[in-house]
């Protein structure tokens, strides 16, 4: 089989996941970084990756897909960002009050998550899987450091992004967000 016809199957049917495990072994074969890529996208994509200290994790994950054929990597990220919404805590900012801070009036969080699957936008209602954490208000704002971004999307962009929460969050790294359903 070649990569074109691994690609062609995949994009017809992206959640076939034996499918993207039989061509991460054809690139392996071929010793092609992009099959580590393929794999370690599966495993953050379903919550199997474990959070390291400085988002060591995201970076291996970013990095691999700097050095990935770019048609794997568009196809992967099709997949994932068709996905409900998926998101690791790796950590929590608490901010403000102060004239720096975006919310100069109260004490605010930035949620630091790894983009697991799914799009996530401002205005989101988020809570963690087991129900456990739910905050009152939605996320305020998505950036990437500095940089405000409209929504995130997994697979497009950097992995690590913080949500902004216009009050006090306390959720502990590792937990995985999803959309509140109500």
């Amino acid at each position: 089989m070649s990569r074109a016809a691994f690609l062609a199957h995949l994009r017809a049917d992206p959640a076939d996941l034996t499918a993207w495990l039989a061509y991460a072994d054809w690139l392996d074969e071929q010793d092609d970084p992009t099959g580590a890529f393929v794999r370690l996208s599966l495993d953050f994509t379903a919550g199997r990756v474990p959070v390291e200290p400085e988002f060591a994790h995201a970076d291996r994950l970013d990095e691999l897909a700097a050095a990935a054929d770019p048609d794997t990597r568009e196809a992967m990220a099709d997949y994932r960002s068709g996905l409900p919404v998926r998101l690791q805590v790796c950590g929590v900012m608490r901010l403000g009050p102060g004239p720096e801070a975006a919310y100069p009036a109260v004490e605010h969080s930035v949620v630091l998550v790894a983009v697991l699957a799914g799009r996530v936008a401002a205005g989101a209602r988020l809570t963690s899987e087991d129900r456990r954490w739910r905050p009152r208000r939605p996320v305020s704002g998505v950036e990437v450091f500095a940089e405000v971004l409209e929504r995130a999307e997994a697979g497009r962009g950097p992995t690590v992004v913080g949500l902004y929460y216009a009050e006090p969050q306390a959720v502990a790294a590792g937990t995985i967000l999803v959309e509140d359903a109500g």
